[in-house]
């Protein structure tokens, strides 16, 4: 007779075991998960130092708890619909290529409430399982591995849920960078990246568009009290950047594009040397 109760007792601490290293196994696949969302979530640098500041974020997170994951990830990856998400200035880095990318999910106030609220529970039952697990239940007898049994399957599909949960983002989340990846791979996203130049046909705003950046450098290194000479600017600018032309802005010539802008104020000058007259520009005062 004992040794069936051992043997009954000891099926049933083999169930607990199953059942307790399925609950482990989950709760560090979804820390894992966070992590990864976490470490791809804002990405910044100079161009040449994407990639190592990647690792190092990686490595940053590395070593955080489950708790401290989710701190960061329901305060910067998800947050609530109505809070501002204006970007902070970029650095002033003075190296020409430095680049800023966030990714985050925002939701309505109390769907963010929610889930707040499901994920610190899931770290106080992970914390619960880990250090007070034996202290709640007595896996020596036959009633309390029942009760560890029962509490470990209830405790499985709220890790079960709140994986699917992040994993639905993570889907999301990965979607769209290859969506973005496609775009920066096509002439569009190109255009776009390199000269400012908006896809689908958008009107053109040309206070963004690479060109006009490139008059305003030469109005710094040309200008002469305060005007600058077209054609003093188009060398200065063809010298560092033989590609850029206005044709790809839909324009013929320079002039028209200065025109095209709005951005400058014109004036037309008789100069002898320059055949007759040239044509001088500065920008306009913002207001």
């Amino acid at each position: 007779m004992d040794e069936q109760v051992n043997e009954g007792l000891a099926a049933l601490q083999g169930v607990v075991s199953q059942k307790m290293g399925r609950c482990i196994l989950r709760l560090q696949q979804v820390e894992l998960l966070t992590k990864a969302m976490l470490s791809y979530s804002s990405i910044e640098g100079p161009a040449e130092e994407l990639s190592a500041n990647l690792e190092k974020r990686k490595k940053a997170l590395a070593n955080k708890t489950l708790g401290q994951l989710t701190g960061e990830f329901v305060g910067s990856y998800v947050r609530p619909l109505e809070e501002d998400d204006t970007p902070e200035d970029l650095s002033a880095d003075p190296r020409p290529c430095y680049f800023r990318m966030s990714w985050c999910v925002q939701l309505e106030s109390d769907d963010h409430t929610n889930l707040k609220d499901a994920l610190t529970n899931l770290v106080a039952l992970r914390n619960d399982l880990v250090h007070h697990f034996v202290e709640r239940f007595d896996v020596f007898s036959p009633d309390g591995c029942a009760a560890a049994i029962t509490h470990l399957d209830a405790a499985f599909i709220e890790i079960d849920t709140q994986d699917r949960v992040l994993r639905t983002m993570a889907k999301a989340m990965d979607e769209v960078r290859q969506e973005l990846g496609a775009l920066l791979a096509s002439e569009e996203g190109n255009d776009m990246f390199v000269y400012g130049i908006m896809p689908g046909g958008a009107p053109m705003h040309w206070p963004a568009t690479t060109i006009v950046h490139w008059l305003q450098n030469a109005e710094q290194a040309c200008a002469i009290n305060g005007w600058t000479r077209l054609t003093d600017a188009i060398r200065h600018i063809e010298l560092r950047n033989q590609g850029l032309t206005p044709r790809k802005y839909g324009c013929t010539t320079w002039r028209q594009l200065v025109h095209e802008s709005k951005l400058f104020q014109t004036e037309r000058r008789r100069e002898q040397q320059a055949g007759g007259s040239a044509l001088w520009y500065r920008s306009k005062p913002q207001l």
